[in-house]
Formats: C-alpha cells, structure tokens, sequence
C-alpha cells in the first residue's frame, strides 16, 4: 500500500499505514541527473521547517469542527493542495465549506505558528554553491505573498534569489504544475535545464508534469521510496547534503574549464605560428 496519497493519480484508496519518520536517520545521496542552469525550490518544508507545525496546525483545525486526525494521518497529503487533502477528512465536499476551513487553518497558522518557524541549516551555503555554479534561483510556493514575505525575512538569502513565485500567481496548487511552470518561464530557461528541489511526492510530481528534473529532499519527513515513487530523480537527506554535492562538483568543474581555456589558448598561439 502507498505511504502517500495516489488517488489523484490512479484513483487509488488513501493510505492506511503512517509514514516512516525519518529525523536522524541519514541515507545515501544520490547525484544530481543533469548540470542545471537553475533551480526551482519550494519553500514550505523545503527552505524552511514548517512539515510538522502545519500538521500539526491542521489537527487542531480539524478538531475544532469535529475531526478527528493526527498529524500521521495527515502526513500522507503533506504537500498537497490543502483544499484536496480536507477531502479525504470531512464528508461535505461543499467548495464553501472546504474553503471555510483553510481559512480557519490560515489565520491558526499565521497567529500560532508562523513566527517560530525558522530557516533550515546550510540554506546560504546551498545558495551560494548554486551561484558559484553559475546557476539562477526561483522559488516555487503555494503558500500566498505575506507569507512568503515572512520566509524571506527570515531565509536572508534575496540577495541570491533571481524569481520567486506564490500561490497568488497560479490558480490550481501542487500537484499541478502551474506554480513549477510559471517559475520556469520567468527564469525564461527550457524546463529541461532546470532542477525542481522539492520536500514531498507532490512537488516532484508537479516538477516533472511541468518538464523539471525533480529533486527531493527528505526534510518533509517522506521516506527514500515515497520521493521515488513521486518520481525524483535524485533524493538527499536536506539542504547540507545538496549543498556538499554542488561543492564536490564545483573542483571537477573548474579543472574542465581551465582545460577548455588552455586548449583555446594553444589553439589560437599555434595558428598565430602557422602564419
């Protein structure tokens, strides 16, 4: 049985199992499938540390109207657009109803847990590795302006930012892919020269419906096989173990460089002789 929520892939049933939590347990990383000349990062769970708060942010919202679901029930849909995810735990699908209440989880969120979350180690070192590559930066949110505001004050890395987008800009959330889309265009790159890093299933599912090459990182608390199966390419342990990839590259990188130089170099000095 799936660790996370297929239904609005195959029509599958929702996943009867919680997930295996993965804080402290340290797999290998993979490496990166291509050379990117961008990357597109999600914020939420991502960038920064908001999995469990926001869980946990839903469990009280859903109890305040009767619900009853844990923060292991939830995590399955972690990622997914909040409007879907209530589906599979309130009976009335009415939109009104549905809307009412991630109206309710937003102003919990923004009042109660907004102003203790905080930036994931290593992001700057992570940011900087990617500029030193040569490479430009777009964040990809559902999350709306205010508070992407707030993680960028908190994340302190605008300065090495190049687009950000929010779910203020596209109309359907992840796993569609119009917010992955949108940062792509304004990166005004192919997709297929892009990474996608993302903290869940959905994010990779959007990546690669919008033509990324998706990346996970286990911050989100899915395991290895969940990312996997949501269709990353490559999958890392968080930010550090991405940023120490990009770093044991950047030597490699240098050394092809400096060779292509020379050879130009010795190329022109022995046309230069011919004549």
């Amino acid at each position: 049985m799936a660790r996370y929520d297929r239904s609005h892939q195959r029509g599958a049933a929702a996943p009867l199992r919680p997930p295996g939590w993965l804080i402290g347990r340290v797999r290998a990383a993979d490496d990166l499938p291509l050379r990117p000349r961008a990357f597109v990062f999600d914020v939420e769970g991502t960038l920064v540390d908001t999995v469990l708060p926001t869980l946990q942010c839903w469990s009280e919202t859903l109890a305040e109207i009767g619900v009853t679901a844990s923060i292991a029930d939830l995590h399955p849909y972690s990622g997914m657009d909040g409007k879907r995810m209530l589906r599979h735990f309130v009976r009335k699908h009415d939109p009104k109803l549905l809307a009412h209440i991630a109206e309710l989880h937003s102003e919990r969120y923004r009042i109660r847990y907004l102003p203790q979350v905080r930036p994931f180690p290593g992001l700057r070192r992570l940011f900087s590795a990617i500029k030193s590559a040569e490479a430009k930066i777009a964040l990809a949110t559902t999350c709306n302006k205010d508070d992407l505001a707030r993680y960028r004050a908190i994340m302190e890395v605008d300065d090495l930012i190049d687009v950000a987008c929010c779910g203020d800009d596209v109309r359907r959330e992840k796993p569609a892919p119009d917010i992955v889309a949108l940062a792509a265009r304004r990166l005004r790159l192919p997709p297929a020269q892009v990474a996608m890093v993302g903290d869940t299933p959905y994010d990779a599912e959007a990546a690669r419906a919008a033509g990324l090459a998706p990346v996970g990182l286990q911050s989100g608390h899915f395991s290895r096989s969940d990312l996997q199966d949501g269709g990353c390419a490559a999958v890392f342990f968080d930010l550090l173990a991405l940023a120490q990839k990009l770093e044991e590259r950047a030597p490699a990188a240098a050394v092809a460089e400096a060779g292509a130089v020379l050879a130009v170099r010795s190329h022109t000095a022995a046309t230069a002789d011919s004549r």
